[in-house]
């Protein structure tokens, strides 16, 4: 029984597949956080958002500056966004037909759980206006992270939790199950200027950054939890967060040039720094019949971590080949391996089985042949198309239809183990990856690869619609649909 309890603890993670962004622990739920790091605004999402050499509304405070220039009357917008998601987490069963016989994935028994969720929210809202004849301030309000899924319920899977791993070892079963409902937001204020000289403009402003991250924002009882089964074995952890909750200052810089005036040939380039927040985990853990344990950041430093929202830049151009059609280009670039800064593994992995038992003691002792997980996640370049097209409606009005599409490259944290010979809960820097010959012939780094795969490409395809009421009124709806996640986004623009 003792061995099967091992087994629990060092097989139940392996199955979390990773998808659009990145947590700060090996956890299924947390590994599907999307970013919305494309810029604000129904526009610029209906042309896949490229929307750094254009520029040319309100959301250029925050996509990119220097176009605000372009803004010759003060205005007010205003932008909602309505988001869905529905992830897809692997579920990996694993068996052998006898304990002497090897372990094989059952591919006919593993299953995908894809709890759904949606949320509305006030994407955008700012004030802008020219303070002389080439230079112009804005004001605003931003959403630039959005994410919130319940994984309680399931008609498919083990009732109402999402279960990552099943291994059938007869006559013994170990289970690793994930539940809870993660709800993380980070709300941007800015202001910023853009201004022109000659054919060139340039653009900065400075952000303040408050993010929510909450673990147990369920209803009461209903907590975060990942829990451990080997018959009447294992353990149950209910984890939380707490955040520093001052808000944090960033910037962005802008660029932009007119090639030609005739063709509205024009490149852009924008970099926004964005900060990071200290976070500090507790887990309680519940040994079934046996005592708890709580272990947290204000008593043990390794529980400690950050969350490093990533910096992106971009570079655009645009231009229109005939009247009233404009086709526009960006290239992004997202540092995603910032959010591998301080992972926190909450469990650690015996490498030589007989010391398995002292890997997750409060002492640590005796466990010099450990091993913790790793997040490994690397950057990627995004390449944004948009088409818009303008006719001119009776004196003044303006209908814009706009289409657009981008690949969104694979950017799933990998999860690989290596060795913590120091017991400080953090991969010995410069150490190969290691393996765990525990039990003998279950393929464990195999299993773990598969969870955490890195993720799957997703193409956006994104289409809307855009109107200017003569020079006082304009409005954009538009759709951004993908596999995984979608959103729906209405603007309303009102000049002075």
């Amino acid at each position: 029984m003792k061995r099967a309890w091992v087994l629990s603890l060092v097989l139940g993670l392996t199955v979390a597949l990773a998808g659009q962004a990145k947590a700060q622990f090996e956890s299924a739920l947390m590994s599907k956080l999307q970013l919305n790091l494309v810029n604000p605004g129904g526009k610029s999402q209906a042309m896949g958002g490229a929307f750094v050499s254009l520029a040319d509304d309100p959301t250029a405070a925050l996509a990119n500056p220097a176009g605000l220039w372009q803004l010759q009357s003060w205005q007010v917008g205003l932008s909602g966004k309505n988001f869905w998601y529905q992830p897809t987490l692997g579920s990996t069963i694993y068996n052998r037909q006898s304990p002497s016989s090897a372990f094989q994935l059952d591919p006919v028994t593993s299953l995908a759980y894809e709890p759904s969720g949606s949320v509305a929210s006030l994407e955008y809202f700012s004030v802008a206006g020219p303070i002389s004849e080439n230079v112009t301030i804005a004001a605003y309000m931003a959403v630039n992270m959005r994410y919130r899924i319940d994984a309680y319920e399931s008609s498919t899977i083990s009732n109402y939790r999402y279960v990552g791993f099943a291994q059938q070892n007869p006559p013994s079963v170990t289970t690793y199950d994930e539940e809870g409902q993660i709800d993380i937001t980070n709300t941007v204020y800015g202001a910023s200027i853009g201004g022109k000289v000659g054919k060139f403009s340039g653009g900065v402003g400075f952000t303040m950054n408050h993010l929510t991250f909450d673990l147990d924002a369920g209803d009461a009882g209903r907590s975060y939890r990942q829990i451990f089964r080997t018959g009447s074995s294992g353990f149950d952890d209910v984890m939380s967060t707490s955040i520093d909750t001052q808000n944090r200052i960033g910037f962005i810089v802008g660029a932009r040039y007119e090639i030609d005036e005739r063709y509205r040939i024009n490149i852009g380039g924008v970099y926004r720094n964005n900060p990071k927040w200290d976070i500090g985990y507790t887990r309680t853990r519940q040994i079934v019949a046996g005592a708890s344990r709580t272990d947290s950041c204000a008593d043990d430093s390794r529980f400690c971590g950050t969350f490093d929202l990533p910096d992106d830049y971009s570079i655009g151009i645009s231009a229109m080949p005939v009247k009233n059609l404009i086709f526009a280009l960006d290239v992004e670039r997202v540092m995603y391996s910032q959010l591998n800064d301080s992972f926190v593994p909450m469990q650690v992995y015996a490498i030589d089985p007989s010391k398995s038992t002292a890997c997750d003691t409060t002492s640590q002792a005796g466990c010099t042949n450990r091993a913790v997980v790793n997040g490994e996640t690397d950057d990627v370049t995004v390449i944004r198309f948009g088409a818009e097209y303008s006719v001119l409606i009776g004196s003044g009005n303006v209908l814009s239809f706009r289409a657009g599409y981008y690949r969104d490259p694979a950017h799933a944290m990998k999860m690989r183990l290596y060795p913590d010979t120091d017991g400080d809960r953090r991969a010995d820097p410069g150490a190969a990856q290691v393996s765990i010959p525990n039990p003998p012939g279950f393929p464990f780094d195999k299993a773990y690869e598969l969870g955490f795969d890195g993720g799957e490409d997703e193409d956006h395809f994104t289409f809307g619609l855009g109107a200017g009421l003569g020079r006082m009124v304009a409005f954009d709806l538009s759709a951004d649909i993908s596999s995984q996640n979608t959103s729906a986004t209405a603007s309303f623009f009102l000049r002075f």
